[in-house]
Parts: structure tokens; sequence; C-alpha cells
């Protein structure tokens, strides 16, 4: 079955929060979700099957750049490429508003995560030291750059 991939609306909250709060250790909460959703320098897609939340993540914009804030999908639902397709969709997000690069954090531990967003062209350029509270976890700073150069404007600062 193929997922769809839409934009978030506030009728996906609750599946979303329900996603979450089976994913991640310290998950956001309902008001998280409805405060970035309110931001218009953030994009919140959803995957769906047969009209039900099975997936989501939230890109938002910093200064010529993407973040990006959350991506899940519903246990049963994972190895399906519906994360393949919520990554290829934030990254068109992305290019969309003509950002020059991408970046996220993700647990050191979380290898499966890595692999994905390798995938997508995302590379290991730091790491954040003790960054997951509830465990001490070091987090990977991945990034990849959308536009030809711009990596190399950076270095230079």
């Amino acid at each position: 079955m193929r997922a769809d991939i839409v934009r978030m609306d506030h009728t996906h909250l609750e599946p979303m929060v329900a996603i979450e709060a089976d994913t991640f250790p310290t998950p956001w909460t309902f008001g998280h979700f409805i405060v970035e959703l309110s931001k218009a320098e953030s994009d919140w897609f959803v995957a769906l099957e047969d009209g039900r939340v099975v997936g989501y993540a939230g890109l938002a914009q910093l200064v010529g750049e993407g973040h990006i804030l959350n991506i899940a999908v519903r246990g049963d639902r994972r190895r399906l490429g519906i994360g393949s397709a919520l990554m290829t969709r934030i990254i068109e997000a992305a290019k969309e508003r003509e950002l020059d690069m991408v970046t996220l954090e993700v647990r050191a531990g979380n290898l499966e995560a890595q692999h994905l967003y390798r995938k997508f062209g995302l590379r290991t350029v730091g790491l954040r030291k003790g960054y997951y509270s509830d465990t001490g976890e070091d987090a990977v700073l991945m990034t990849v750059w959308l536009v030809a150069g711009a990596e190399n404007e950076t270095e230079a600062l």
C-alpha cells in the first residue's frame, strides 16, 4: 500500500501525538504541535494510508536554512518506504522555500534513521554531546546542502 503525503492540518493532530508518544522517549505534546502548525516558517506533512495518519514530518525555516524538527512513522508501518516518502517531501519543501541546506539531529544510537537520512544526501557534520536530556545520549548533526557551493561559503565564515 502506498501512503499519500499531504500537508498536515488540525484533524491530523491526535493521531500524530499518538505516534509521537510511541516513537520518542520525550515526546512533544499536543500543544507543541499546535504552536508549530501555526508558524508560517514551518511545513508539516503527514503520511496517510486509507485516510489514516501513519507518519509525519516537520521542517522549520531558520534564516535560509531548514531544520527537520520531527519525523516519525507508526511502528507497524516502518520499513515500507513511508519515511522515505516523508523525507522526499521535506526536501521538496526546503527547495520550494529556496533554502540552502537542511539539517537535523538524530540520536547517535539510531543507526536505522541515520541510514535513511544518508540516502537523502545528509552527511554527519558534528556531534552534540549529551544532547538528549532523557538519557544524556549524544546527537549526530546531519546536513545536506541544496545549493551548490553553499557549504564552501559557510566553511569560510
